[in-house]
């Protein structure tokens, strides 16, 4: 095997060997949800009324396709949208590829092996997450700036191409449009204000962000209506994470810049080469950073896309290490054992995520004949991929009741308007949900009644705090309890229920 197709012949066994592993795993809950809520709206579900979610609408209008390859090729739902994001990964690696080729004489495609597991392995526990979707999709638009610094052009149609899919995956969030504006500047001050704004790229983001701004007011302006509203009250006010675990969530991030300042202060005199792409990428880990800590909240999904762009400052390092004597060796070195490792535990790993979801539907369906359901839990894993992997129907609008946890957060503090506001969420969750069980009757109901839940500050019981709302009362007085080997409390339907 000659060395220039080494960089080729290491992604493919990485992107291969993940593609095992996350085929034979359950989608994580976010991405279970988002393929549901998908389905519903392709189905006829009106966003935001029928289905009530905080994001903009472009998640869903992205994993439109997923639904077109079940179509097509007989996959499940879930199928389909795991072959959608690897198809997308596949062609934001090849793109990526080609303008790896042109970064010279820093070694452009040893970074591709690095872009892979970044994609695809790094990712796996968030595949299909929004913030996944970005990632994949910004890559070549973030090479591509690297190579526009050193000096190299790009054809217009090829740039314009790029900047759409970078458009794509910018506006999933509006955080993410920090990551243009500090590549864009750093372009300005590199090569000048005139080359800077004679390339399509940041017109072509500019003209894609309006025209979906646009598109959300006229397809879904419910997005803007009192549903939202509420959310965002909620969302703003009752979660607020601890500062320390916001700082310790990103551990993996310190240490990946530790590697590549060391290695880029001890290689000093070969860092001409590889500065366009450390500057790209480092500039775009912190505009990354910066909508991490907007958000505030720690959580894995908001921390993957900073850790997987951060291991391209640490691929800076190891691309002035080429130019040591020995840097080749060590390197395929260093990548052969990452491989062979991943080759060898991929089929091991495949099936960890949520063992328990084929006993909690086999019981619900063979004890209780349950073909519906509803979860009283914050927890939005405990509902998906449950239902979207064992076919069951989900009984509410609601993903999980993950606004019941800010809703109870102490309110004294906050400003008059905005209690009155979240009293006024607290109403129109517990009125939807009383709604939602009298139309779609689900046949089970599990309750979270442990003493200590996640998120909640304080002890709650869901069934006695939305019972005082007498149309959920007189609902859920339908139900009666039944045995349950689970953590929860179960409900079942009272045989001839009135409707």
């Amino acid at each position: 095997m000659t060395t220039s197709r080494l960089p080729y012949v290491l992604s493919a066994i990485i992107f291969l060997t993940a593609v095992v592993r996350i085929w034979l795993s359950s989608l994580n809950h976010d991405a279970a949800w988002l393929v549901w809520a998908g389905e519903r709206v392709r189905g006829g579900a009106q966003l935001y009324t029928d289905i009530i979610e905080v994001n903009p609408p472009l998640i869903f209008w992205l994993g439109r396709p997923a639904a077109w390859i079940s179509d097509v090729t007989g996959l499940s739902l879930g199928g389909g949208y795991k072959a959608w994001v690897f198809l997308l990964a596949a062609v934001s690696l090849i793109l990526s590829a080609q303008l790896l080729r042109r970064m010279t004489p820093a070694p452009g495609l040893w970074a591709l092996p690095v872009l892979t597991f970044a994609l695809t392995w790094l990712a796996a526990d968030q595949f299909a997450q929004r913030e996944h979707f970005m990632a994949i999709l910004i890559l070549p638009y973030v090479l591509l700036v690297a190579l526009r610094a050193g000096g190299a052009r790009a054809s217009v149609k090829s740039a314009a191409f790029i900047a759409i899919l970078a458009a794509a995956g910018l506006c999933i969030k509006p955080y993410y449009m920090a990551v243009p504006a500090a590549l864009e500047l750093y372009l300005l001050f590199k090569i000048g204000l005139r080359p800077a704004l004679k390339r399509p790229e940041p017109w072509v983001i500019a003209g894609c962000a309006l025209a979906y701004v646009g598109a959300i007011a006229v397809l879904t302006p419910q997005y803007f209506g009192a549903a939202f509203g509420y959310i965002s009250d909620v969302y703003s006010a009752g979660f607020k994470a601890d500062p320390e675990a916001v700082i310790l969530g990103l551990w993996p991030l310190w240490l990946t810049v530790l590697i590549g300042a060391v290695c880029t202060v001890r290689l000093r005199p070969t860092f001409s080469a590889i500065a366009p792409v450390y500057m790209a990428t480092s500039l775009t880990v912190l505009a990354l950073l910066c909508g991490y800590f907007i958000q505030f909240k720690g959580w894995t999904n908001h921390a993957y896309p900073v850790l997987a762009y951060a291991l391209f400052p640490a691929f800076a390092g190891m691309a002035a290490l080429w130019r040591h004597r020995d840097g080749l060796k060590i390197y395929a070195g260093l990548m052969g054992i990452g491989v062979a490792a991943l080759a060898v535990f991929a089929p091991l790993n495949a099936t960890w995520q949520r063992a328990d979801l084929r006993d909690i539907s086999a019981y619900l369906k063979t004890q209780h004949e349950a073909k519906s359901i509803f979860i009283m839990s914050a927890n939005l894993y405990d509902g998906f991929p449950l239902v979207t992997e064992h076919n069951l129907e989900w009984g509410s609008r609601f993903a999980s009741l993950w606004l019941t946890p800010g809703l109870q957060a102490p309110r004294d503090h906050l400003r008059a308007d905005l209690q009155a506001r979240l009293a006024e969420a607290e109403a129109f969750t517990k009125s939807a949900l009383a709604h939602d069980f009298a139309a779609s009757k689900p046949d089970a109901i599990l309750v979270d009644v442990r003493e200590r839940k996640n998120m909640f500050r304080a002890p709650y019981d869901y069934i006695a705090d939305f019972s005082t709302d007498p149309d959920f009362a007189r609902e859920f007085s339908k139900y009666k309890q039944a045995d349950w080997p689970g953590k929860y409390a179960l409900y079942v339907r009272r045989t001839g229920a009135p409707d």
